[in-house]
């Protein structure tokens, strides 16, 4: 879709223009995804202006105008979002080769359709591109929701090894799996975690997993090579968690192998970590303890 230039962007606009095409280079630069607490420093980045870097209702404009406009960058496709973390789309990657003004106005006109589908009471065309004054419950919403991922993901990344790795044994209980083993501290190497559907581990699976604290890297394709040679029983499966990401090379390998291989993420494991927690144990709460929060929706 290629929407025409219409009038100049509103200074607002320009601002959420900059500092958007700057989030997708950076994206585009770090192999597609980026961590949202890493945008705290796009001043370093791109030129701001002192009325862009100045404060407005506790946060920097900039930063007010990058979580409100991102919203429109999602809704047209081009970046997503998950417990703390931006991703580059395929249509992001290939927006890249257009002028940024072009990009960003095809995201504002696809969600200025979306808000007022089926409603006839706001102009789609020629509507101000303007973030309001006052922040909508929808900026509000979703500024809280980055900052308690970046929040989340902090305090993912300074547990020690030792400690995710006790609580990805302590998420597989919550769901229902019986825990005989969990590697020793110091131990390096082979099997961290045994989880069997039953006290006996007579019914299978049975998963082997692999637990890899690494919240700014990547895990490898050999880590997941070694996990699949070691699931040399019948019914064995295998299971890779990490704070962090893994490789394309390692997810296609996960894929393809005649053994049942899962591979859970940083951002998965956060999930899963808020869809059982009332099912977690207290102590393992104190890993990470979630208070839920309430917006009105709009």
């Amino acid at each position: 879709m290629i929407m025409p230039a219409g009038d100049s962007l509103s200074r607002s606009a320009q601002c959420g223009c900059k500092v958007l095409a700057a989030v997708m280079r950076l994206m585009s630069e770090r192999g597609s995804s980026v961590a949202s607490s890493e945008l705290r420093s796009l001043p370093s980045r791109v030129s701001l202006n002192a009325w862009e870097l100045d404060e407005v209702n506790d946060s920097p404009r900039w930063w007010n105008f990058l979580s409100f406009y991102s919203t429109c960058f999602v809704v047209a496709g081009f970046i997503t979002k998950q417990r703390g973390t931006w991703h580059l789309t395929d249509a992001g990657a290939a927006a890249l080769s257009r002028p940024a003004e072009d990009v960003f106005r095809e995201a504002l006109h696809v969600y200025k359709v979306s808000r007022t589908a089926g409603s006839s009471s706001e102009p789609v065309d020629g509507d101000t591109d303007d973030v309001p004054v006052a922040p909508t419950n929808e900026l509000i919403f979703e500024d809280l929701k980055q900052r308690a991922d970046e929040g989340i993901r902090r305090v993912l990344a300074g547990r020690s090894p030792y400690e995710f790795q006790e609580m990805v044994a302590a998420l597989l209980r919550a769901m229902g799996y019986f825990i005989p083993f969990v590697a020793p501290r110091g131990r390096d190497g082979g099997i961290d975690v045994l989880a069997f559907r039953d006290v006996l581990g007579a019914s299978t699976p049975r998963i082997k997993v692999q637990v890899k604290h690494t919240p700014s890297a990547s895990v490898s394709v050999e880590v997941v090579r070694q996990l699949i040679a070691l699931l040399n029983r019948e019914g064995d499966a295998g299971l890779v968690v990490t704070s962090g990401s893994f490789t394309g090379e390692a997810h296609r390998v996960a894929r393809e192998s005649h053994r049942g291989v899962r591979l859970i993420d940083g951002d998965e494991f956060v999930d899963l970590w808020v869809a059982y927690y009332d099912k977690l144990s207290e102590q393992a709460k104190e890993w990470l303890r979630l208070t839920p929060v309430y917006v009105v929706s709009e």
